[in-house]
């Protein structure tokens, strides 16, 4: 069975958007590196997507940031996250940590300068 595809939309440091279709279940993390061609610079993902860097950080936008939640505490998320100088506590999440559901179709986030 094919998995249906969303859409992740990341603004780029250069302020351009950039489109990517990604089957669901995927992460944001994995849109940026596997599913983008070129991958999104500014997103590394050093750990490969084991939440233990915080070389993924993006910011999601406001309209989004209520659906995806902030970092979580139970994963480490929260901690490599505040110990980043772009950490803003209103819109910081490891890419790695949003798992892709319908509910996420169009989301945006941008990579932080």
């Amino acid at each position: 069975m094919i998995k249906p595809e969303l859409t992740v939309n990341f603004i780029t440091q250069n302020d351009q958007k950039v489109s990517v279709k990604v089957p669901v279940g995927q992460t944001v993390m994995e849109a940026a590196k596997f599913y983008a061609s070129p991958s999104i610079e500014g997103i590394d993902a050093d750990c490969g997507g084991a939440c233990s860097c915080c070389t993924c950080q993006v910011w999601v936008e406001p309209e989004w940031f209520e659906k995806t939640g902030p970092a979580s505490d139970e994963t480490m998320e929260m901690e490599l996250l505040y110990l980043d100088r772009f950490f803003d506590k209103n819109k910081s999440r490891l890419s790695c940590q949003i798992i892709l559901d319908e509910t996420l179709d169009g989301i945006t986030v941008r990579i932080p300068k």
